[in-house]
């Protein structure tokens, strides 16, 4: 995309959960999604964002990540499929979004909206350094 627009400043970001060694990104479909719910039912796990900004004009490219904790409680199989028919799992790493009615979330250590998809203090830092400015308040 910057390659396309070399004079407009491009931010991407993805977001996955860490469990383990696994490794859990969008599920595929409501069975990935009932699996990795079953996964980290119970657990603590790490959700990771890495965001990027570039501006190919200015010659800038920076990139960094940050990382939370999430601890959710044990969920029952009957739990686990009614959230999954709310269809509120789709696009969301882990297979859940902690901004809806999230029942099952314990406890958050880090920055929430990381957990959402988009850190945004690291975000408005990167876009700050690439010269991107806020509109004033009026």
């Amino acid at each position: 995309m910057s390659e396309r627009f070399p004079d407009r400043v491009v931010l991407a970001a993805d977001t996955v959960v860490a469990f383990g060694d696994h490794i859990l990104g969008k599920p595929h479909d409501a069975a990935d999604a009932r699996n990795m719910l079953r996964l980290l039912a119970g657990t603590t796990h790490v959700v990771i964002t890495g965001v990027a900004v570039i501006h190919t004009l200015a010659n800038f490219d920076k990139a960094a990540k940050v990382l939370s904790a999430v601890h959710m409680r044990p969920l029952t199989d009957g739990e686990v499929n009614a959230y999954v028919a709310t269809n509120e799992w789709v696009g969301k790493a882990g297979g859940y979004g902690i901004q809806h009615k999230d029942p099952f979330v314990r406890k958050i250590g880090g920055d929430f909206s990381n957990i959402v998809g988009l850190p945004m203090k690291l975000a408005t830092r990167l876009l700050l350094e690439a010269g991107i400015r806020g509109k004033p308040k009026t």
